[in-house]
């Protein structure tokens, strides 16, 4: 990557400067839950599940049965991370009212970190952060209940940043950017593991071209995706050991199950049922612009409200739902189009690595962006 010149006074002032300002935007945002009769709605985490005895520690970390849909299913025990932490050591109120902001001042940290590690401009490293700290789609998501959004995407950050330092032995980086990636899958489970995928597809890919030699090229691609993997697995074992317990135990009797095509065509709508339309992806750009799933003080639906696809399955298509949406924002998409376009100048802008970094990126997006269609599109088929 292109390294800019700055005085470490420069890099700290900036740095000072960008967790300020993340920090009171953050605190701005969320400064009711300052007070104390308040505390942050969250869909996915509600403030009873949280104070209910089964869900408290000490109990929790031997397992625990979640009730709130239904019967309800068997949930894993907590692991030790960032989430474990808050919520060992604060009230349920706290939190809820701390948890969101705290993990999204956690991914502007480790994206500044990452932008650092690529020696980026100090001033480019705090647009980044805020950019990052201040994501709506993963606000949106933490303030929903799912703090681990932010932190999956933190946990990448750090992994990425860890590789990218100039400094330390070559494998003795991969440790903590193990551990990064690790931590990432026990806060965030499949949403750590999709993230986990676009780091060691980029490790390959980086360390395959940045080589002088075919030796070098081969051996630094093969044994960083090797031991960031390897220390990954060390700390999300426990995750990965009590989900297959929990989560997966029953699909290989469902498999072994004959099922008649019906059964088949509602299994396929239900894991189908989230893809995004062709035509809904503008909303990555555009927020809001199929609408939103409303409702009312009685918690009734407003069935004209949304009028996308997501959520929809033949059998019945008034089953639409599509919460915040996924939603990058104007600004980034356009710098990534322009960053993309850059790449073909003759002259001037980035470096030969810097554009096959760029390519790498572009085409994995768009082969995400192709993935996320679902049934739309004839890749499950």
């Amino acid at each position: 990557m292109n390294s800019t010149d700055s005085t470490p006074q420069t890099q700290r002032g900036s740095f000072v400067i960008f967790a300020l300002l993340l920090f009171a935007t953050l605190g701005l945002l969320f400064i009711k839950g300052c007070q104390p009769n308040q505390v942050l709605f969250a869909n996915d985490g509600p403030l009873g599940a949280l104070k209910a005895e089964a869900n408290r520690p000490p109990g929790i970390y031997t397992g625990r049965w979640e009730d709130l849909n239904w019967v309800g299913g068997a949930i894993p025990n907590p692991s030790p991370n960032f989430s474990a932490l808050l919520y060992t050591t604060l009230s349920p109120e706290a939190y809820l009212n701390l948890g969101a902001p705290a993990s999204m001042f956690l991914a502007g940290l480790c994206a500044w970190f990452f932008f650092r590690a690529l020696r980026f401009s100090p001033w480019v490293c705090v647009v980044g952060g805020l950019a990052a700290g201040l994501n709506s789609n993963m606000l949106s998501n933490a303030c929903w209940g799912q703090n681990s959004r932010p932190l999956s995407m933190a946990m990448a950050f750090l992994a990425l940043g860890f590789l990218h330092l100039s400094r330390g032995p070559f494998l003795l980086r991969t440790l903590p950017a193990g551990l990064a990636i690790g931590l990432g899958v026990t806060e965030g489970f499949d949403i750590g593991a999709m993230f986990s995928i676009c780091v060691a597809a980029y490790l390959f890919f980086y360390f395959l071209v940045a080589g002088k030699t075919t030796g070098e090229k081969w051996g630094k691609a093969i044994t960083s995706v090797a031991f960031v993997a390897l220390f990954a697995g060390i700390v999300a074992y426990q995750t990965i050991y009590t989900l297959l317990g929990t989560q997966l135990k029953d699909v290989a009797v469902m498999e072994q199950k004959s099922e008649t095509p019906e059964e088949k065509r509602a299994k396929w709508d239900f894991a189908t049922q989230w893809s995004i339309s062709p035509m809904e992806t503008l909303r990555v750009v555009i927020p809001g612009l199929f609408g939103y799933r409303m409702t009312d003080r009685s918690g009734r639906v407003y069935a004209d409200s949304y009028w996308g696809k997501v959520g929809q399955t033949p059998s019945n298509p008034a089953s639409r739902f599509n919460g915040s949406g996924e939603y990058a924002g104007v600004l980034v998409v356009v710098l990534a189009i322009y960053g993309f376009c850059v790449t073909f100048r003759k002259n001037g802008g980035a470096t030969s690595l810097d554009k096959k970094c760029i390519w790498f990126w572009s085409i994995f997006a768009f082969v995400c962006l192709l993935l996320s269609w679902g049934r739309f599109a004839p890749f499950y088929q």
